[in-house]
């Protein structure tokens, strides 16, 4: 499900404007900011390994640049965030079928 989330929201016009700010919020806790410039991998498994090696070193950055794609930031992501901004999150899954 994120991986489909993040695909479409970096190919989105919002984001290609410069107005879109990502962050993920892992069950376990673990803040994530989305550099609006990262290619996400087109496979599941490509992406998973990148997520693993990134709670390992807690940033993944450019193969042609210092630029952090990923970075591990510190709670609450309210920091992080412009005053009066508007704020949409997309709900966990659970794991019952409904």
């Amino acid at each position: 499900m994120l991986i489909k989330c993040l695909l479409t929201l970096l190919d989105s016009p919002l984001n290609k404007a410069g107005k879109l700010q990502i962050y993920i919020h892992t069950t376990k806790g673990v803040l994530i900011e989305v550099n609006p410039c990262v290619r996400i991998p087109r496979t599941f498994r490509r992406f998973s390994g990148l997520m693993v090696q990134l709670l390992h070193k807690l940033s993944i950055r450019s193969d042609d640049g210092p630029q952090k794609l990923f970075r591990v930031i510190k709670n609450p992501v309210t920091d992080y965030l412009p005053p009066d901004c508007l704020k949409l999150s997309i709900p966990p899954c659970t794991s019952r079928l409904m």
